[in-house]
């Protein structure tokens, strides 16, 4: 039976009711307590060939038929308590068909259940203007992140000769770069016996949906390889991805912290659907590394130091062991930006052929 009633123009609904009777795959699951509520013994209890027989009422409403679909709401209640029909049985030693009514008690529950979600009065609403009206989930794709570590300059020497102070030896390092986003790391090879080694190695980080919600940091770990014993840190850095524009490779210099001086070289490119925070992250731009982009619209002044001569000797001459000396080095620095030679010992006419990088916004 069905009837079409039309209150208004614009408030059109169609109602009919159906004579339903569903199949038999239909399963259910209880926990049941057999005994006293301290002594009972829990019993788990599966209804399967489970059938319901009833006279199920639809009403559609919201219906515009200047608009596709037509059909914005629907209701689904049944018309009286329906029938149910299942069999009982139970896992375990217990055998729960040897128990009296335990059949009825299950039948109440289920039925209970039933008349408390969608016996008139009560019904379920679905809402299918909304439904319809949602945008599409957005297509979920892996986030990528290309790093490549270029190079790095006037790293810290970790490996120093004992007579270092005789011989003017500044010593020397075998560096390496850890990179981690997250849980997901990467390595560099071990460069021997050089303050600039150049690696130009590619990485790939692939994250997802939910790994680039967690906002992750890129940080590099330069490390000094040691045959024995832990290996001695060269200093750290840290990029937040958040702040790099999707698709759109950055050669950055990062200058390394937790150390005396140091940098690194990085190119980073952010490919997927990334969509760019604006709000500030200051601090999280400020916590151990100090970046400087020589990308875009700045401009990079570089700034060689050569050599110097006839210094004044600082460090007064010992009879018989050595003559009056200096251990010469050079600082630099534009605005907040700082750099500084290597120490060249016992020597009055240093030489250094430094290259150094400043970005000037």
């Amino acid at each position: 039976a069905y009837c079409l009633s039309v209150d208004t123009p614009s408030d059109v609904e169609l109602e009919w009711d159906l004579d339903i009777t569903t199949g038999e795959d239909m399963r259910l699951a209880l926990k049941a307590l057999v005994g006293s509520k301290y002594m009972g013994v829990p019993v788990n209890v599966f209804g399967e060939n489970l059938v319901i027989r009833g006279k199920l009422r639809f009403r559609v409403g919201s219906i515009d038929f200047k608009k596709s679909p037509v059909v914005g709401l629907m209701r689904i209640s049944f018309n009286g308590q329906p029938e149910l029909d299942f069999t009982v049985r139970s896992v375990g030693k217990i055998e729960i068909l040897d128990l009296p009514g335990v059949s009825e008690v299950v039948d109440s529950a289920l039925g209970n259940i039933i008349s408390d979600l969608m016996v008139k009065p009560k019904a379920i609403e679905v809402n299918l203007d909304e439904i319809w009206s949602r945008p599409p989930e957005p297509e979920k794709r892996p986030v990528r992140v290309d790093v490549k570590v270029i190079k790095a300059e006037n790293l810290v020497a970790a490996d120093k000769p004992v007579i270092a102070e005789v011989t003017g030896d500044e010593g020397t390092s075998d560096p390496y770069v850890d990179l981690q986003i997250l849980e997901k790391k990467r390595k560099t090879k071990v460069i021997k016996k050089t303050l600039n080694p150049t690696w130009n190695a590619d990485y790939v980080f692939l994250l997802s949906d939910e790994e680039w919600e967690r906002s992750p940091l890129l940080t590099f770990k330069v490390k000094d390889w040691d045959l024995v014993g832990r290996h001695t840190s060269l200093g750290d850095a840290i990029v937040v991805l958040e702040e790099l524009e999707d698709g759109v490779p950055k050669i950055i210099w990062l200058y390394l912290e937790n150390i005396a001086h140091g940098r690194l070289m990085v190119s980073i490119t952010i490919h997927g659907n990334v969509e760019q925070k604006t709000e500030a992250t200051a601090e999280l731009k400020r916590v151990g590394t100090m970046s400087q982009d020589i990308s875009g619209t700045e401009v990079v002044v570089t700034v060689e130091v050569i050599s110097a001569e006839n210094l004044v000797a600082a460090d007064p001459a010992i009879p018989f062991i050595s003559k009056a000396s200096s251990d010469p080095y050079v600082s630099l620095q534009i605005g907040t930006q700082r750099e500084r030679t290597t120490i060249i010992q016992k020597q009055l006419n240093p030489v250094w052929n430094q290259k150094f990088q400043f970005v000037i916004q």
